[in-house]
């Protein structure tokens, strides 16, 4: 029996909900079997980022020009396509920085703001269609 591609994408967030996912595995691991985990960057390996994916599962809110273009990539490759936690489905913990002007906010974090492409903190369906949320 073929099993279903995973990939567990991470973008701004502190990693909790995907921490999770593996903490509880034993508690799964029926379920983990029946899947083929292709691409996670907490992963012993991180693997395969390319798709097609059957379910692509997206942790973090989306802070950065470049993780709305990898996003849309990842979302054109996935049957599935499931935000996981407050960070993904609502902004969470990144979105704090939104009621402040964003170059405030960089001058306060980084010295050198050239290398910095940040944008207000957005939920994963501000930007492609989700199929459901966890």
């Amino acid at each position: 029996m073929k099993k279903n591609r995973i990939a567990i994408f991470k973008y701004s967030c502190c990693a909790g909900c995907q921490f999770q996912l593996f903490f509880f595995q034993e508690h799964v691991l029926e379920t983990l079997a029946a899947v083929d985990i292709v691409y996670c960057k907490m992963g012993a390996s991180g693997g395969v980022k390319e798709g097609p994916f059957e379910v692509a599962l997206i942790e973090g809110a989306i802070t950065e020009s470049w993780q709305i273009d990898e996003l849309k990539r990842v979302r054109e490759v996935s049957h599935f396509l499931i935000p996981i936690g407050s960070c993904a489905v609502n902004g969470g913990i990144p979105a704090i920085k939104d009621i402040y002007p964003e170059m405030e906010v960089e001058k306060r974090v980084y010295q050198d703001l050239s290398v910095i492409h940040s944008v207000k903190a957005h939920p994963i369906d501000d930007y492609v269609r989700v199929d459901g949320y966890v």
